[in-house]
């Protein structure tokens, strides 16, 4: 690919308010704009303490505390429909949609939810702790959602990238796992570079901004995972080796 690329990373405080991500969407453009600059592939965390929830969320949904979980939730979901209306979009209809994504990908988090109780009821303990991954890894979804939004608010085009581009095996069962983590689940050299560059390159090629999830992937049995606590560093590293950047 001819187009050279930088990784960009955001982490969790970058992206902790609306008034952040503001300013996370002005610094992507400033680098799109400047010719001195390699075109940016953005890869941002959860947003500061979302991470935590998510795992709370997933300890009362495994213990059975249904009410306590939905409460939990509803303050998640709160949280990023209030940042998503102090990001002030300027047309109505990018808002809207911001909205839709929102709630379609909260749809989509309790659907994982559901799926941890309904381990956690027949004991599989194995499959509970990638389905507790599942719902830690919704953090960084909802986070691309917020920043491609704010940057497209910007006039510079950019798409949220919900899928794992990183690939890896499935881990042992034996394997010392600890709540919404998957430890030592390594990253698969040629299998990632082949999924990041399908997902990637042809937004690229059309000067479109990749806003892509850190910190989580996909084994090739199609279980989500997590890369550990400060596995959204590590997966910008990855992504960029993926993806060729200088």
């Amino acid at each position: 690919m001819e187009t050279k690329i930088q990784i960009v990373k955001f982490g969790g405080t970058s992206v902790g308010s609306g008034e952040s991500i503001h300013r996370v969407a002005h610094i992507i453009t400033h680098k799109v704009h400047d010719t001195g600059e390699d075109f940016p592939v953005v890869v941002v965390s959860a947003m500061a303490g979302v991470t935590d929830q998510l795992l709370r969320i997933a300890q009362l949904a495994y213990t059975g505390e249904y009410d306590d979980c939905e409460i939990e939730l509803n303050i998640l979901e709160q949280k990023h429909l209030e940042v998503a209306e102090h990001l002030s979009l300027k047309h109505e209809d990018r808002y809207s949609q911001l909205i839709h994504n929102l709630e379609m990908a909260f749809s989509s988090l309790q659907q994982d939810i559901a799926e941890l109780q309904l381990s956690a009821s027949k004991t599989l303990s194995s499959e509970t702790q990638l389905r507790t991954a599942a719902v830690a890894a919704w953090g960084e979804r909802l986070s691309v959602l917020l920043v491609a939004a704010a940057v497209c608010n910007t006039g510079i085009n950019a798409v949220p990238i919900q899928d794992e581009a990183i690939i890896t095996e499935h881990p042992l069962s034996e394997m010392h796992q600890t709540s919404g983590t998957v430890i030592d689940a390594e990253p698969m050299t040629q299998e990632t570079r082949v999924n990041a560059q399908k997902l990637v390159y042809p937004l690229i090629e059309r000067h479109i901004v990749p806003i892509m999830p850190g910190f989580i992937g996909r084994t090739t049995t199609g279980f989500v995972i997590t890369l550990g606590r400060n596995g959204s560093d590590y997966s910008a590293t990855v992504i960029g080796a993926a993806l060729d950047c200088t």
